[in-house]
């Protein structure tokens, strides 16, 4: 949850380029993701709304690791694209985006509360994405990877909440 040693976790690395303006994010509409200026987020708007820790010196924002919430994000939408390719005859699963899930709780809540943070195109963390290595398995300290070949390799697992089809039917 917290760096350590030059390793990371993703919500970190992503809140890390977010602050630096090396990516950009889009606001979380209703699942409905739509890039375009308009709805791009204001990093400083993004950490008042969701109380994180911050402070301004020399006109930039500093947060520190402790403060960024990534013990609270547990999880993540991920928009797919399943295609078929008719020349070659293969099928596949592109990434186009991911969402940021962070679960916090109330003082007075038994429950917690889940809040979709913002989109983020996946070719836009994909460059990062492949430096960044992980652990691909858990009983071969050997296999080794990148955060890139997780999202290609569909290696997570998850449910599909919500389908879009050219007919606009349900699925």
């Amino acid at each position: 949850v917290q760096p350590e040693e030059g390793r990371t976790n993703l919500f970190t690395m992503i809140f890390r380029l977010l602050s630096d303006g090396k990516i950009t994010a889009y606001e979380y509409l209703d699942g409905n993701e739509i890039f375009t200026d308009k709805y791009k987020i204001k990093f400083k708007e993004f950490l008042d709304r969701f109380n994180i820790y911050n402070e301004v010196q020399n006109g930039k924002i500093n947060v520190s690791d402790v403060d960024i919430p990534s013990a609270e994000v547990v999880g993540y939408y991920v928009k797919e694209a399943y295609y078929f390719e008719s020349e070659t005859s293969n099928f596949g699963i592109k990434t186009l985006a991911i969402c940021p899930i962070l679960v916090r709780q109330g003082d007075l809540d038994a429950t917690s509360t889940r809040y979709p943070l913002f989109w983020i195109p996946y070719d836009e963390i994909r460059p990062f994405a492949m430096r960044m290595s992980i652990m691909t398995s858990s009983l071969n300290n050997v296999m080794n990877g990148t955060i890139d070949d997780f999202f290609r390799m569909h290696q997570y697992n998850g449910e599909i909440y919500k389908t879009l089809n050219l007919q606009g039917k349900a699925m």
